[in-house]
């Protein structure tokens, strides 16, 4: 995902350990474009393995980055978001919100979020059970960047 901000286009990726932005002026360089590593999380914690899908998001006045990650055991994938009030994303410190989700909290990937007529919400994709099967797409409004408030 690129997202454009002022003057500069941001490309978010992640290596599975860490959580990096490439910034360019140039569409065409981006490949050119040295990787930040912007946030890396702490050993030993639900969130500290297989970081995948990241996406850098403005919401208002600060970035936040919606990431799936888990500790080592695919069942345990959770949703989670970090934060960071620099006008630069590739600038400043990120810190980790939490867990994003709904209070069933079961396994989740794939997180994105949108604006519509004034309101935020959550896509992801999961499971309805405990254990690997199918997978659905479910969606649900947010009071805040970090809070899904609907069942």
């Amino acid at each position: 995902m690129v997202i454009r901000h002022k003057d500069f286009y941001y490309y978010m990726n992640s290596t599975g350990s860490n959580l990096q932005i490439r910034k360019t002026a140039n569409m065409a360089a981006l490949d050119k474009a040295v990787p930040v590593v912007v946030w890396t999380p702490e050993a030993g914690r639900p969130w500290s393995k297989d970081l995948w899908a990241p996406e850098l998001h403005r919401w208002g006045s600060k970035w936040y980055i919606y990431f799936a990650a888990d500790d080592g055991k695919n069942e345990n994938h959770r949703i989670y978001v970090v934060e960071n009030p620099s006008d630069d994303p590739t600038q400043g410190t990120w810190t980790l919100k939490g867990r994003v989700g709904d209070s069933t909290n079961k396994w989740a990937i794939d997180a994105t979020v949108f604006e519509h007529r004034g309101q935020h919400y959550m896509l992801w994709s999961g499971w309805q059970g405990d254990h690997d099967g199918e997978q659905d797409i479910f969606i649900a409004h947010m009071s805040n960047p970090w809070t899904i408030d609907s069942p």
